[in-house]
């Protein structure tokens, strides 16, 4: 585990609401879709809503993925901090798992910044081995 991939959690939560919320506005165009005459028509599917409704399916399935993907690799990072030792633990998770920045991290903590910036070195150090 390096600072990139510690780094890339709040991205990853991002990405994911991202495409949730893509995922959703499909769904909602979807079905605010109607027949454009209103008559009744037979009870086969318009070969245009049919391929409609596979394009969106395919792409519900691309999206569901590549969300099981990117909570695989949020897993690992939390699962990584969560066996840290203490203070290590306390300041990688607000750090990176919350977004914290270092400041505010210390001043929860109860430090300085410089201490802050000392453990975190030690930190890296640590796992770069």
């Amino acid at each position: 585990m390096n600072k990139e991939t510690l780094q890339q959690y709040i991205y990853l939560e991002n990405k994911i609401n991202a495409l949730q919320e893509q995922k959703e506005m499909m769904q909602k165009t979807f079905l605010s879709v109607k027949q454009p005459d209103g008559m009744p028509h037979g009870s086969g599917i318009s070969d245009m809503v049919g391929k409609t409704v596979c394009k969106i399916d395919a792409l519900e399935q691309k999206i569901n993925e590549k969300i099981d993907e990117l909570l695989v690799l949020k897993s690992e990072i939390q699962l990584f901090v969560m066996e840290l030792p203490s203070p290590y633990y306390e300041i990688m998770w607000k750090r990176y798992i919350e977004g914290k920045s270092c400041k505010v991290v210390a001043n929860e903590m109860g430090y300085s910044e410089r201490w802050f910036y000392e453990k975190q070195s030690e930190i890296m150090r640590k796992i770069a081995v």
